[in-house]
């Protein structure tokens, strides 16, 4: 029996179906991404499952118990917004302890458990402090804090790092990993950041127009997309379309627009079949001599530090992108340069 689970939920809105035949499952214990586009139906999920909307059709359970009507005050669900809303006249602690604010806990008990908490979220040091003194990750982490006094059954994350610069959102990712690990809180986290989702997550439900169209764990929706939508949404990809024109044992060769293609992967490939086809720049090798390979002029070069990305001019102009790790000056690409590359995987629709 599942912890958490969601099944056959939709939700309508002036007579618009904005969620569609919703359904999961969820191990205690786990930290699952909800990823998705704006507008895809997430936080509308998100409040429908804390009790702050009302579902139209399907049910929603947790611990085994059906909490589909059920009062908010009575789930025992905790929610972080975006933007946190702390009370930024009130100190850390204040801020924290308010959960407790209507719950019948003894002054010992409050004061074991703010310890506790202030401990797990690094702040023993800013507990006086009032919260509009604090930096941005500061405050991510009191917002936490005052979830997690609630002792939740699940706690629910709204986007809740996308107001912090780069930096500090890294920083809190980690942070928010070492967190959930630590009191083993079933979480459920909204964004529509990739690489966040594939860094944080032990699963991954993708939605699109109010629909979960994949659930998996990172590498599989990443190596694995159902459809060309996941497959461009999470992470980079080279899409082509083309003809299947003869498959070996090792690979297969592609016809794209007069374009000969040499893949190292057949999966089952049908001669003359039409494939719309990704391949990700990492899966891109340049090589020396061995084929099948493909020939090109590197036409441009996006230096972003440890990496550069290549973009690459084939023989009938098809440009392809493909990552090279920055290397020393010495085996650098320039633009200009020809060079042969294999191609050692892509993923057919």
């Amino acid at each position: 029996m599942s912890y958490f689970k969601v099944e056959n939920v939709s939700k309508y809105y002036d007579g618009n179906l904005v969620l569609k035949n919703i359904s999961m499952n969820i191990k205690r214990g786990s930290f699952v991404s909800i990823l998705g586009p704006s507008g895809c139906g997430k936080t509308t999920l998100l409040k429908i499952i804390s009790g702050i909307e009302k579902v139209h059709e399907g049910k929603i359970y947790l611990k085994n118990n059906e909490i589909t009507n059920m009062p908010i005050y009575k789930r025992n669900i905790a929610l972080v917004f975006q933007n946190y809303a702390l009370f930024p006249h009130l100190s850390v602690k204040e801020n924290i302890l308010y959960g407790l604010k209507n719950k019948r806990v003894s002054n010992h008990e409050k004061s074991q458990q703010l310890e506790e908490i202030i401990s797990v979220v690094k702040l023993k040091e800013f507990v006086n402090r009032r919260v509009d003194e604090l930096s941005g990750g500061q405050r991510q982490r009191v917002a936490l804090g005052r979830a997690l006094i609630m002792k939740p059954d699940l706690l629910l994350l709204d986007e809740s790092l996308n107001a912090l610069d780069k930096e500090l959102r890294i920083g809190m990712q980690e942070e928010l990993k070492e967190i959930q690990k630590k009191t083993n809180i079933t979480t459920l986290f909204i964004t529509h950041d990739q690489e966040e989702a594939l860094k944080l997550s032990d699963e991954i439900m993708v939605m699109k127009d109010g629909v979960i169209i994949q659930k998996g764990t990172p590498v599989e929706v990443y190596e694995q997309p159902k459809d060309l939508f996941v497959a461009k949404f999470i992470g980079e990809a080279n899409v082509f379309k083309g003809v299947v024109r003869n498959v070996k044992k090792e690979f297969c060769e592609i016809d794209v627009d007069g374009q000969m293609l040499y893949i190292n992967s057949n999966k089952n490939l049908k001669v003359g079949q039409a494939y719309t086809f990704a391949i990700r720049p990492e899966k891109i090798n340049i090589c020396a001599t061995k084929g099948p390979y493909n020939e090109g002029v590197v036409k441009e070069i996006t230096y972003k530090g440890n990496m550069e990305i290549c973009s690459i001019k084939l023989q009938n102009a098809t440009k392809i992108k493909l990552v090279v790790q920055n290397a020393n000056n010495s085996d650098k690409i320039r633009i200009g340069d020809k060079i042969k590359i294999v191609i050692e995987d892509s993923m057919f629709f």
